[in-house]
């Protein structure tokens, strides 16, 4: 069964666009080579808010990512977040188009 890696993020205003250009130019191109890689979904809920998922062949590979890619954020975003939250589960169900 797939697992996901979802992260929730508030951001300082007038951030977020150039926090997901930032995601989308460097981190998602070392995610893509991590082990267990499946898929990657940036959705900007709000303004100043960001939610991140991620999926991942099995646990160990999404907490791996987890906590890679929370050292990459704060490393590299974290003057920007204002809080983070991060969830890593098992995806129990998944409806698609046919």
């Amino acid at each position: 069964m797939t697992h996901a890696r979802i992260a929730i993020y508030q951001v300082r205003p007038g951030t977020a666009d150039g926090i997901l250009q930032q995601v989308q130019a460097e981190l998602v191109p070392q995610v893509r080579a991590y082990p267990g890689f499946v898929g990657y979904t940036a959705v900007r809920t709000g303004p100043d808010a960001i939610v991140s998922i991620s999926a991942w062949q099995t646990r160990e590979h999404a907490e791996h990512a987890a906590a890679e890619m929370s050292a990459w954020v704060r490393a590299n975003l974290g003057a920007h977040i204002v809080s983070a939250e991060q969830h890593v589960g098992e995806v129990v169900w998944r409806i698609t188009a046919t």
